[in-house]
């Protein structure tokens, strides 16, 4: 069984080791990655994705096709983005991925940063590889062993 991980990253690069380990002798293990908001929903609508690593707060240039009103937190960055906007904007989603966030801010932080409940595992930024491997080969070990 395959499992595919979509990056909401706008390159490869930064996570090179993690795409490294995990495919390295892995054919099961697919990597996308891109900050093209078209091209995420194409990912997420032609392929079944387990798992999504992302940071919460991503730059406007993903948010600009969209028209919608952002707030600007404080730390400079340009607008939210609700992994749940993409999921409404695809309707019924055959399979709801798991999220990473890959974020310095603590979910409570999150939410007083406009984000409603957010569901998903926090990996205190800068995570190492490593720190991300691990945490991916136990999303990876629940992803194959079929239990949600």
């Amino acid at each position: 069984m395959t499992t595919i991980i979509l990056l909401i990253d706008d390159s490869v690069h930064k996570f090179f080791g993690l795409v490294e380990v995990l495919t390295k002798g892995n054919p099961n293990v697919r990597v996308f990655s891109s900050l093209k908001e078209e091209e995420v929903l194409q990912v997420l609508r032609e392929n079944s994705v387990d798992i999504i690593i992302m940071e919460p707060v991503l730059p406007v240039s993903f948010l600009k096709p969209r028209k919608i009103r952002v707030r600007k937190p404080e730390n400079g960055e340009v607008g939210l983005i609700l992994v749940e906007s993409i999921m409404k904007k695809l309707g019924r989603v055959v399979k709801k991925p798991k999220i990473i966030f890959n974020t310095q801010l603590s979910p409570e932080r999150l939410v007083q940063t406009g984000f409603k409940k957010v569901e998903g595992s926090y990996l205190p930024k800068p995570a190492t590889n490593f720190q991300l491997v691990q945490m991916m080969e136990s999303k990876l070990q629940i992803a194959s062993s079929g239990v949600n």
